[in-house]
């Protein structure tokens, strides 16, 4: 299954985003993606409840901007039950993919994002793996 979603986060406005199902397993051969932008002011930050994919089959790919596919853009590789890190975007978008396989299923992930102020230089160190 296949879907794109595309989010208008309002200034200071805080959602939370889920794998399908959640906290039931998500579906085997999923390939979804969520673009999320903010105010051209405004950064964002995901903040992470809950991860937990298929180790080396099933992941969570997050990355800056608009482009899904360049993968000079990724700042989070996720795949296992290792909780990512709070991660601030450097614009004011950010994109998601999460894609599966068609084995194993587990209960996936939820997380926050959050629409902050951009305040010139962030406390919040900006992640990359």
């Amino acid at each position: 299954m296949s879907s794109t979603e595309l989010i208008d986060l309002a200034a200071n406005q805080s959602i939370t985003i889920t794998s399908p199902s959640y906290p039931g397993n998500y579906q085997n051969n999923l390939d979804i993606e969520w673009f999320i932008q903010t105010a051209e002011d405004f950064r964002i930050l995901l903040s992470f409840h809950a991860f937990n994919t298929e180790s080396g089959n099933d992941y969570l790919v997050v990355g800056n901007g608009r482009d899904s596919t360049d993968s000079s853009t990724w700042v989070i590789l996720g795949s296992g039950s290792s909780l990512p890190p709070d991660t601030l975007s450097t614009g004011n978008a950010m994109w998601l993919r999460f894609t599966s396989d068609g084995v194993i299923t587990k209960s996936g992930f939820s997380l926050s994002a959050r629409s902050v102020e951009s305040l010139g230089k962030s406390t919040l160190n900006e992640v990359k793996h």
